[in-house]
Formats: structure tokens, C-alpha cells, sequence
């Protein structure tokens, strides 16, 4: 019989769609399937050799996870990544991961400090700037963030940053600079700094400044990048 996997959505995926749901995951993540491509089952099918029903299960995750957009009748969009987007998900993110870090300031075990620590002692840089290099990094930074919200004890916080973590983890890999990484490792540090102290409030303000110089970068990025893709409503706001 075959295996049978639990996807964080909930719904049963057999194992290959859970294998070409991981794959399509980390191609969009990476922009090897870039934002605005058109993906169809057929195609899909072909590529990883096999029916067209474990791809329709994978393309299904992904949608609900927003990665990407039903196109009625053709087949699915890698979902774009506007201003309005970028801004929308790091607002998101400060509201919650601020609160995230102060209940981890209160609750967090010496185990997941200790992995914390070490996560932020062995940073990684873009020592070649390849995309595995920079592939490596975006999953080790999401295994910080998510660790932290592991600390505060609670699931339904784990389960919602999991799901967050990858639309971030692709903005911070399309949108993110080499110049920024050493301010972005300082402040991990800073952050395990004030939970290794169990001080809430140094917790919070310094997950806010973290998540504020990431979001400043990745706007900046994106708006020299793709000038033309804005629309007239994101040049207002960003102007």
C-alpha cells in the first residue's frame, strides 16, 4: 500500500504528490518557476513522470498555501510578488512574530536557546552568491524564525508562521542584497540576546527592527527590479 503523507493544510497527499509538492515548492520558491509563470498539469506530469492526479493534489497545496493562482480552464499562475504583497506580508509579520517574541522571552527552554544560538553563530553568508548558497541560508533563516515560535509553546502559532515563513522565504530569495545579510545576522543575534536574558519587551522591539530592515530591502529591491510591474496605485504609495 502506498505511503500516505499529512500536509499542514490538513488533507491526506500519497507520496509522490508530497514529493512534487516539495519540489514545486522550493522551484517557486528559489524563482526557478518565476513569479507570473504559467504551470500546467500536463506539462507537469510529464516532467516528474507521472498521472496527472498527484500533480493536481500538489497544485491544489500549493494554491491553498498561496504559491499559486487558479487560472479556470488553462491551468495555474505563480502567484506575482507586488509592493502591495511584500508590504502586506511583512505587516504580518511584525504583528505576529513581535508578540512571537515575547512569549518566547518568557517561555523558552534552555534547549531551544541553546539551538538558537547555535543557528545564530553559524549564519550563513552567499559565499559565491550561487542559489544553493542562497538556498541554504533562506532555509537555515526560516528554521530560526520558526524555532523561536516553537519556544512560546504554542501550536497554532507553529503551524500559522510554517505557512507564512514560505512566502517569506521567497521574498528574502528573490528580493533580498548580499549587503544587507551582515545587519540581517546582527540582528538575529540581538534577538537571541534578549531571550537568552528573558526580557519581553528587548524581545519584541528587537524582532520588530529585524523584520523592519528586512522589509526595507526587499522594497527597495523590488522597486528598482520591476518598475514597470507596479501599478499606478503601488508607484503612489512607494513614491
Amino acid at each position: 500500500m502506498r505511503k500516505s503523507l499529512t500536509w499542514r493544510g490538513g488533507a491526506r497527499l500519497s507520496s509522490r504528490a508530497e514529493a512534487i509538492t516539495q519540489a514545486l515548492r522550493r522551484a517557486i520558491i528559489s524563482g526557478e518557476l518565476a513569479p507570473g509563470q504559467v504551470l500546467f498539469e500536463g506539462d507537469l506530469a510529464h516532467r516528474f513522470r507521472v498521472s496527472k492526479t498527484p500533480v493536481r493534489e500538489a497544485l491544489s497545496v500549493l494554491q491553498a498555501q498561496g504559491l499559486l493562482r487558479v487560472i479556470p480552464y488553462r491551468g495555474y499562475l505563480v502567484a506575482p510578488v507586488s509592493l502591495t504583497d511584500v508590504k502586506d506580508l511583512f505587516e504580518t509579520r511584525i504583528v505576529l512574530e513581535e508578540a512571537i517574541a515575547g512569549l518566547a522571552a518568557e517561555r523558552i527552554s534552555p534547549e531551544s536557546l541553546a539551538q538558537l544560538e547555535e543557528i545564530s553563530r553559524s549564519d550563513l553568508t552567499f559565499p559565491n552568491e550561487t542559489s544553493e548558497d542562497r538556498f541554504a541560508w533562506m532555509a537555515q533563516n526560516k528554521v530560526f524564525h520558526l524555532e523561536i515560535t516553537r519556544a512560546t509553546g504554542n501550536d497554532e502559532l507553529v503551524s500559522i508562521m510554517d505557512l507564512l515563513l514560505d512566502k517569506v522565504s521567497r521574498v528574502v530569495f528573490l528580493y533580498y542584497s548580499k549587503g544587507s545579510l551582515e545587519e540581517h545576522r546582527s540582528g538575529h543575534a540581538t534577538i537571541v540576546d534578549a531571550l537568552r536574558l528573558r526580557q519581553p519587551a528587548a524581545a519584541r522591539r528587537a524582532m520588530r527592527e529585524h523584520i523592519e530592515l528586512t522589509c526595507t530591502s526587499a522594497l527597495t529591491i523590488l522597486k528598482s527590479s520591476n518598475p514597470n510591474r507596479l501599478s499606478v496605485a503601488e508607484r503612489r504609495k512607494g513614491s
